[in-house]
């Protein structure tokens, strides 16, 4: 985001301490030179986060498909991409919202009233044992990498599934993917390996799991 005007133009270039009291801070791009934290802050969006409901389905299905051609496009082919279907994801994150026993839960981060990131989590269905809780989908859209959403919606989730009586969890990702790196730098080991052919291509996919409560500590820490 642009601020209009230089800074050349908010306080005249010979201001002195002696024109102090004639400074009048009431305009705000004035109190900017004095306040710049608070001033800048008050410019930036807004992102807010909710738990996730059945009518932020198609967008997040919009992202998810994003995020596979984005994030997996220098390992996955390219018709394997090109075949992500939005409305086939919509209906399985419908599915697992409404069918599952217990139904899946989530949270949407929002940008100006736009989703920009999503999670998906609840019971852990299949490999490995001895783990109750499953994150299952974690997307942020690629231009809003970096500011920390994809942290602050894994963490509400890894709550969620502490609250709902998960005490540990698994996350799936590809061994390529940079999602690997993230789980990876939280501490979290590698508890399984398998592998899926797409289009083709052998994939290796990593399974990290862990505790919920040590996961939220490293969560808690600065970011890595």
């Amino acid at each position: 985001m642009a601020l209009a005007g230089r800074v050349d133009e908010v306080i005249p270039t010979d201001f002195a301490l002696r024109d102090w009291p004639k400074f009048s801070l009431k305009n705000p791009a004035k109190r900017a030179i004095l306040f710049p934290s608070t001033f800048f802050s008050s410019l930036l969006p807004m992102i807010t986060y909710r738990p996730l409901t059945l009518t932020d389905l198609p967008a997040a299905a919009r992202i998810h498909v994003d995020g596979w051609r984005s994030a997996y496009q220098h390992f996955i082919p390219a018709e394997v991409l090109a075949g992500q279907d939005p409305a086939a994801d919509e209906a399985e994150f419908h599915q697992w919202l409404t069918e599952w026993n217990p139904p899946a839960f989530g949270f949407v981060a929002e940008l100006d009233g736009q989703l920009v990131g999503f999670s998906l989590a609840g019971k852990n269905f299949e490999e490995p044992d001895g783990y109750s809780g499953e994150l299952y989908k974690l997307f942020v859209r690629p231009e809003c990498h970096g500011q920390g959403i994809g942290r602050r919606l894994l963490r509400l989730t890894a709550e969620a599934l502490g609250q709902a009586g998960f005490p540990n969890l698994v996350i799936w990702c590809f061994r390529e993917g940079d999602s690997a790196g993230f789980y990876a730098r939280l501490g979290l080991p590698v508890v399984h390996t398998t592998a899926m052919t797409l289009g083709g291509r052998p994939c290796d996919v990593l399974v990290f799991g862990g505790a919920v409560d040590a996961l939220l500590a490293s969560l808690a820490d600065p970011q890595p």
